[in-house]
């Protein structure tokens, strides 16, 4: 059975925690006035979590590496709840940014323990990572659906506090972790590949821009953009839940490489008929794509650099934090200045180039 795998468990407990933050996503942006920050705000605020994680990855990883797995998805458990209780009771940017950076440090320690114990055994590493991938977003796809609904029972802080009760939930679930073995190289860090690249220009794009918007394309008043910013972020979760697995298969069976290259087209067409102003059927796409981004990626990785230990995994996930942390920021400056055409085309063409450098690099890049 999928959820009494050894596996899964870091996935599942991920997957609770994270229901706050995906709930934040969807409401800060169209109601920033009920939590005391500005616009600006809200960019500093959706961008905190992944910037610290830019300077505290290489921390993180050593500490993953060194106490290992259990200890530290209990910890994270325990601080995700907190974070949620914040989100619950404070206002005003120096309130809630300190909750964000430690969010961000909770979510880089969980992340890297699910795609340890998912890429553990060699074999089909593609479909654990998609499983695993999937599997951490079903709590938070189930809250988005009920957001709405929750938040006219309760109210947008009251939402956050069932969060947190949630959170809690993945308590017991953390202290089952399994005792995977952790490998780590001493460096994390270096001069971006031309995987790096193209993970962190995806990132930018849907990870950063497009989820700090979604709900500001499609609506203009502040209850429209919430629930407009809901469906958006709960089709994409429905999708990454559908679609990574199958992905995960498909690079196992086949070629990682060849599943990259068409989510990457995929996702520059997507944000290409955005600038045109066909937003259904560009987030359609975009939504199809990107999940099959997360396993093609991991399995390319493997298969270049003779297994996928924690320090390859933490570049990956290093540089994809450093797009999608960007994204809120610029695309709130941009959007206004540039306008919406401009913007995504802009993406767009980022991601093109981003796929031809790695596609004539070779394997190893």
């Amino acid at each position: 059975m999928l959820l009494a795998s050894a596996w899964a468990k870091p996935s599942l407990a991920l997957g609770l925690i994270l229901v706050g933050d995906s709930l934040l996503y969807a409401v800060l942006p169209g109601a920033a006035q009920s939590f005391g920050v500005s616009a600006w705000g809200v960019g500093i605020l959706l961008a905190s979590n992944r910037v610290i994680r830019l300077v505290g990855m290489p921390s993180v990883t050593r500490a993953v590496a060194h106490w290992g797995m259990r200890p530290i998805m209990i910890c994270a458990v325990a601080a995700a709840a907190l974070t949620c209780v914040g989100y619950a009771l404070l206002s005003g940017l120096l309130q809630l940014w300190p909750l964000r950076l430690v969010w961000g440090l909770v979510f880089g320690a969980s992340y890297l323990c699910m795609l340890n114990a998912a890429a553990f055994d060699g074999a089909k590493v593609g479909t654990r990572i998609g499983l695993a991938s999937g599997l951490s977003k079903l709590p938070a796809l189930l809250a988005l659906i009920l957001a709405p609904w929750a938040i006219s029972l309760v109210g947008l802080r009251g939402v956050f506090a069932i969060a947190a009760a949630i959170a809690v939930m993945a308590l017991p679930i953390a202290m089952r972790v399994p005792s995977i073995p952790v490998t780590a190289r001493q460096r994390v860090f270096g001069w971006p590949t031309a995987r790096d690249r193209l993970m962190f220009a995806v990132a930018l794009s849907v990870d950063g821009v497009l989820v700090a918007v979604a709900g500001l394309l499609f609506a203009s008043s502040a209850t429209s953009a919430v629930f407009a910013a809901s469906v958006v972020l709960a089709s994409q979760q429905a999708a990454d839940i559908l679609l990574a697995p199958l992905a995960g298969w498909v690079c196992d069976h086949h070629s990682p490489r060849y599943v990259l290259l068409v989510a990457s087209v995929g996702i520059a067409s997507g944000l290409t008929l955005i600038a045109c102003g066909f937003l259904t059927a560009a987030v359609i796409l975009v939504v199809v794509f990107r999940p099959m981004v997360t396993p093609a990626v991991y399995a390319d990785a493997r298969t270049a650099d003779t297994g996928l230990c924690l320090t390859v995994v933490g570049r990956l996930a290093t540089w994809r934090d450093a797009g999608a942390a960007i994204g809120p920021i610029f695309a709130l400056a941009s959007l206004a200045g540039v306008g919406r055409g401009i913007l995504f085309a802009g993406l767009a063409l980022l991601i093109a180039i981003a796929t031809v450098q790695w596609s004539h690099r070779g394997r190893l890049s």
